[in-house]
């Protein structure tokens, strides 16, 4: 029991100072910086899965729908 005290009490704190960091870099010329690199390949991520999806649909129009094979109503062919 000992040791899930101190995993919660490492994690509490990890994310405490994890977050403090952030707020003073997001300030800094790097941290611009890096919000905007990241914040472009995110956009550049979304977008390429918003095409793929855009696409798949477009070529999902034009397929013919599958065919379900009818319900046998005297139990299939093993009868």
């Amino acid at each position: 029991m000992g040791v899930l005290f101190w995993f919660l009490v490492k994690s509490i704190l990890s994310s405490l100072i994890g977050q403090s960091f952030y707020k003073w870099f997001q300030k800094t010329k790097y941290g611009i910086w890096w919000d905007a690199k990241l914040a472009a390949l995110l956009d550049k991520v979304t977008n390429k899965h918003d095409d793929a999806v855009t696409k798949k649909a477009q070529i999902d129009m034009f397929e013919e729908p599958k065919r379900v094979p009818p319900i046998r109503k005297d139990g299939g062919p093993g009868k």
